[in-house]
């Protein structure tokens, strides 16, 4: 196996959610992982940070968590971990992400912010490789 030293954006989304044009190619400039389930977010930024020390970069929730599931998650982060939060739903998305101080801050994101914030973090795009 291959060692890839490029940064980690861990997914979660359900069949439901929108098709997004997830950049998964060797050559893209991060590496995605879908995970299965919401519940194994926890467990993978805790095992990717404190025990393997992989560089997880964000962490992308789309359409599988409640508001409460997501607020308990941010509220239980390995304390190394200083990367976004983001929680996709229906009509409504959030992210939160570090702010000045250590400290984190949670901002609301319409619609359109959405796909922009995507796009800004190089995790889709139209001119690459995507995920079914």
């Amino acid at each position: 196996m291959e060692h890839d030293d490029r940064r980690i954006t861990l997914i979660s989304r359900s069949k439901a959610a929108p098709e997004r044009g997830w950049i998964t190619s060797r050559s893209a400039p991060r590496r995605l992982i879908f995970v299965e389930s919401f519940g194994v977010i926890p467990f993978a930024l805790a095992r990717g940070i404190e025990e393997m020390g992989k560089d997880v970069e964000g962490v992308i929730i789309d359409g599988t968590a409640t508001a409460a599931e997501y607020l308990h998650l941010l509220s239980a982060l390995p304390p190394a971990y200083g990367g976004d939060v983001v929680l996709i739903q229906n009509d409504s998305a959030f992210v939160s992400a570090t702010g000045r101080g250590g400290g984190r801050v949670l901002y609301a994101l319409r619609p359109e912010d959405v796909q922009f914030y995507l796009d800004t973090k190089m995790l889709t795009g139209q001119a690459q490789s995507v995920a079914a």
